[in-house]
Order: C-alpha cells, then sequence, then structure tokens
C-alpha cells in the first residue's frame, strides 16, 4: 500500500469507473484516490495539478476513468519513475488498447507533485491546445525537466466500455485518424473481431457515421447523447448494463494480460528533452540517409 502517492481519477462517467477506483483501493489508501468529473480536458488538467499539490503526496498519478490498472502497477511506478532523478517532472507507460489493437504510450500519467506549479504555469500557456497534458512535458522540457514514455505496459485501455463511449471514440477517430495507414491498421483489426466481440461492430457504426456527418462536431457529452439516441434503435443496440466489480475476478483478469508476452519493440521510448546520445543517433541516420539516396 503506497502512501506517498495522490491519485486522480478523471471520470466521464465510463462504465469502469467503479472497478477503477476498487483496483486503485488494492494499491493506495482510499483517502489518497481523488474522482473528478470536469471539462473541459484543460480543466481538469489543472483540478489534477491542484489536487497534487493539496495532497502533500510526493507523487500525483491521473489515472482515466477508461483504465483498469495493473495490480502493483503503481508501486512499479513509482519505482522507475525514482531512477530518472531529481528533475524527473512526468513519467508514463503503455497501455493494452482494444480499439487499436497493440499496446501505445497512453495511460496512468505519474508526476513529480514538486513541480506541478510549474505544471500549472506551462498549462496557463497552453490550455487551448489539443494536448494541454502533454503540451506542459514539453514546456517543462525547455526548462531542462525529464519526461519519460516507457517500455512497459501498466493497464487496460478503453476494455468493458459503454457502447456510446465506443461509438463516440470510433467518430472521432474517423476524424482525427484520417491517414491511409492508421485507417488501414484500424479497419483491418475490428474486421477481425466483429464477429466474436460486438464491441467492433459499434466502433465500425461509429466510425462511419462520423465518416459520412457533415454537422460541426462537438466534443461533450450532450452532442453525443443526441445521436446516440438517434442511431441505436435504428442500428438495433441496447446499451450495456453496469460492470461486474467483482475485484478477485478482475485481478485474475489482469494478472493474466499482465503476464501475457509483450513484444518490446513495439513498446515506444520516448523522453524530453532529448539526451545528447540521441540527437547524435538522429544525426548519424540523417547523414546516412542522405548518402543512401543521394546516390
Amino acid at each position: 500500500m503506497n502512501e506517498d502517492v495522490a491519485v486522480v481519477v478523471r471520470s466521464s462517467q465510463e462504465r469502469t469507473v467503479p472497478l477503477n477506483i476498487e483496483l486503485l483501493k488494492r494499491q493506495v489508501p482510499e483517502d489518497r484516490i481523488s474522482v473528478i468529473e470536469v471539462a473541459p480536458f484543460s480543466a481538469a488538467v489543472k483540478k489534477t495539478f491542484e489536487i497534487g499539490l493539496e495532497s502533500k503526496a510526493k507523487w500525483t498519478l491521473a489515472v482515466d476513468g477508461d483504465i483498469l490498472i495493473y495490480p502493483d502497477a503503481i508501486q512499479e511506478h513509482v519505482e522507475r519513475a525514482a531512477s530518472y532523478g531529481p528533475k524527473l517532472y512526468s513519467y508514463q507507460g503503455h497501455v493494452k488498447d482494444k480499439i487499436f489493437g497493440t499496446c501505445r504510450g497512453a495511460g496512468p500519467h505519474l508526476f513529480n507533485s514538486e513541480y506541478l506549479e510549474k505544471g500549472l504555469e506551462a498549462l496557463d500557456r497552453v490550455k487551448d491546445s489539443l494536448r494541454p497534458e502533454s503540451g506542459t512535458y514539453r514546456e517543462l522540457a525547455k526548462q531542462g525537466y525529464i519526461t519519460v514514455v516507457d517500455r512497459v505496459v501498466f493497464a487496460l485501455h478503453d476494455y468493458e466500455q459503454k457502447y456510446a463511449d465506443l461509438f463516440r471514440k470510433a467518430y472521432f477517430y474517423s476524424k482525427k485518424h484520417g491517414g491511409e495507414k492508421t485507417t488501414t491498421k484500424l479497419i483491418t483489426h475490428w474486421r477481425q473481431q466483429v464477429k466474436e466481440d460486438k464491441d467492433f461492430k459499434v466502433l465500425f457504426y461509429g466510425w462511419v457515421f462520423g465518416c459520412v456527418d457533415t454537422q460541426t462536431v462537438y466534443n461533450d457529452r450532450n452532442f453525443f447523447d443526441e445521436i446516440v439516441a438517434a442511431e441505436f434503435p435504428k442500428l438495433d443496440i441496447s446499451e450495456k448494463e453496469a460492470l461486474n466489480c467483482d475485484v478477485e475476478y478482475w485481478m485474475h483478469q489482469l494478472l493474466q494480460h499482465k503476464n501475457a508476452p509483450v513484444d518490446i519493440l513495439q513498446l515506444k521510448y520516448t523522453r524530453l528533452p532529448r539526451t545528447e546520445m540521441w540527437l547524435r543517433v538522429q544525426t548519424a541516420k540523417k547523414v546516412i540517409k542522405r548518402l543512401l539516396f543521394s546516390r
């Protein structure tokens, strides 16, 4: 039980939030867990930082409501983060992502609470960007503070979500990930799973609806509540019941995911600011490319 971490669960009423909280209680004291429902996202990040500062805990962990964290993941976060020294600002690993069918850099964000004041100052400068939280990483990197995305998988992402939330996410992915390569990967993955899992059928519906829908997009729940209310009856989709929160059952399931083999090469390591060695390697790659393609 780690008492030196303040955990902030950022909820958007996801189906997994109650289970998320129960799993977290196995790793930190209950009075160290705060649940917030704040929009827009920049305001949720601000509230996260404020809670971390008020807690006086050494570390602040931001956990989104659609994540199910692996057993002992918080302690592993802390140990790995501490190994990067006193200038570390933020640390995160990867999640096993159901929608993308792969592991990707995302998930619980562990912050060194000592630098959250600086994080708030940086957030004020980047709050209107598409990714305000990661914007603070780049702002603090300019001051020499380190952010690391590590080659470790710490959680599941987008498993056991409501159909409405999957529909909404696929709708937005159709707008955000319009590149041919990403689209092909997503559609191929969904097609392989669609007969076994209705989640992927709903993802297809959301994607197609997003591709043909020409109305102005609003990233708020009311906007999608209206779409879902109109479209789900046509598609014969009934929303899922509340999730079974049998913690022992889910601990077993999560351990199975945690112990499953992972191709370490698919996990991308990132560090800001870039190290001198990283810069040398990138320069060498550019020189080699130039020599190869100039012939």
